[in-house]
């Protein structure tokens, strides 16, 4: 299913995929692909900051950092700056399950 237009199918390949955080979306062709990247927080759902690993709504306002040619988005001001600090920790994925708070 299409990241963008649920009532269309999306291959499952490499260049139908777009990464945010962790997450991976889907898209049917190249015009979905450019309405994704133009608002990303319009598609993707609740994310998981990379930093807190807490799952968040993103907004238009939200920040957001790229690293390794992926978007990040960050629930607060306080994930941001730890990001910026070492964003080669938190823009490679990490393996695992973490505890419930």
């Amino acid at each position: 299913m299409c990241a963008v237009d649920p009532q269309r199918e999306a291959p499952i390949d490499a260049a139908h995929r777009i990464q945010v955080n962790q997450e991976f979306y889907y898209v049917a062709d190249d015009a979905a692909k450019a309405r994704f990247l133009a608002e990303p927080h319009r598609y993707t759902g609740k994310l998981t900051d990379p930093v807190t690993l807490k799952r968040f709504q993103p907004e238009a306002s939200s920040l957001r950092r790229t690293y390794g040619g992926r978007q990040f988005y960050l629930e607060s001001s306080e994930s941001a700056a730890r990001f910026d600090a070492d964003p080669r920790t938190y823009g490679t994925p990490r393996t695992g399950m973490r505890k419930k708070p």
